[in-house]
C-alpha cells in the first residue's frame, strides 16, 4: 500500500509571513508634511517620509486610498517608464474624481482656492513586498510654497462647506494674486467653468456669470486668452473686500 501524501506536509509560514508582510495602504485621514516639491513635481510617483500627527502642523491629508489594475501593478514600477506613467495617470483620475466629496466643497470653490491634489504610488521597497495600492492626498501651494492645513483628519475636510481664509484665492487693486491672509482687494469664493471654443467677450463671460446662482458679489477674473488657448476657462467669481485693502 502506497503511502498517502497530505497537503498539510506544504509548510505554510512562510507563506502567512509574507502575506503579512505586504505593506498595508495607506490610512484615510493620514498627514502628511511635505514641501513643495514633493506636491508638484511630475517626476516624484512616491513618498517615503513618515506620516505626522494631524494635531501638529502638516501640509496634506489623505482623502483616498485605492487598488492598481493589476496590469499597472508590480512591473510597472519596477522600470520605472511609461509604465509608472499609466499608473500614476489612473490615480490621478481617480483622485480627482474624489476630491469635491472629501473637501465638502463643490469644483468651483476648489478652483477659486490655492486647493490643489496630488497621487502618489508605493515606493519601490513597497512593491517588492506586494504593495500594489495609490494615495491620494489633498495639499495647498502659493508661490512655490506648501501651505499649512487645517489641524483635524477629518473627511470632508471642511464639513460647512466653508474655506478658511488661509487657503483662499484673493487679489490686490493691480490683479497680483495673494493670500487672504495678506493685504488685499478682492477676494474670490466661487467660480465657473465657462462653456464655448472661441475666447469669448468681456460681456459674454458677464452673461456668463449671471447664469450661476452661487457666482455672487461683483468682481470676476477670468483667464487670458494664452490660459484659454491652454485649456483653462475657469472664471472666478467675487467681490471687493473692505476689510483688507491694498
Amino acid at each position: 500500500m502506497l503511502p498517502l501524501v497530505s497537503a498539510c506536509a506544504v509548510p505554510i509560514g512562510p507563506i502567512i509571513q509574507k502575506a503579512l508582510a505586504v505593506p498595508p495602504p495607506p490610512k484615510i485621514g493620514t498627514c502628511h508634511n511635505l514641501d513643495y516639491i514633493d506636491i508638484t513635481s511630475k517626476a516624484v510617483y512616491f513618498d517615503s517620509k513618515p506620516p505626522v500627527d494631524c494635531t501638529e502642523p502638516h501640509t496634506s491629508v489623505t482623502y483616498k486610498t485605492g487598488d492598481l489594475p493589476m496590469t499597472l501593478s508590480m512591473k510597472s514600477f519596477e522600470v520605472r517608464n511609461a509604465g509608472a506613467d499609466a499608473a500614476i495617470d489612473f490615480a490621478e483620475r481617480a483622485c480627482k474624481k474624489a476630491v469635491t466629496k472629501a473637501t465638502g466643497l463643490t469644483q468651483g470653490q476648489i478652483e477659486a482656492s490655492w486647493l490643489t491634489h496630488t497621487p502618489f504610488l508605493p515606493t519601490l521597497a513597497e512593491v517588492q513586498d506586494g504593495a500594489n495600492w495609490f494615495r491620494c492626498d489633498l495639499a495647498a501651494i502659493f508661490d512655490e510654497t506648501a501651505l499649512q492645513l487645517p489641524p483635524t483628519s477629518q473627511i470632508p475636510l471642511f464639513k460647512d462647506g466653508v474655506l478658511p481664509d488661509s487657503l483662499a484665492l484673493c487679489a490686490t487693486q493691480r490683479g497680483a494674486l495673494v493670500l487672504c491672509t495678506q493685504r488685499h482687494a478682492y477676494l474670490y469664493n466661487n467660480a465657473f467653468e465657462m462653456p464655448g471654443g472661441y475666447y469669448p467677450t468681456p460681456r459674454q463671460f458677464r452673461r456668463e456669470a449671471a447664469k450661476h446662482r452661487h457666482c455672487e458679489g461683483d468682481t470676476l477674473n477670468w483667464p487670458p486668452k494664452s490660459a484659454w488657448r491652454d485649456g483653462d476657462h475657469w472664471v472666478w467669481c467675487g467681490f471687493k473686500d473692505r476689510s483688507t485693502t491694498s
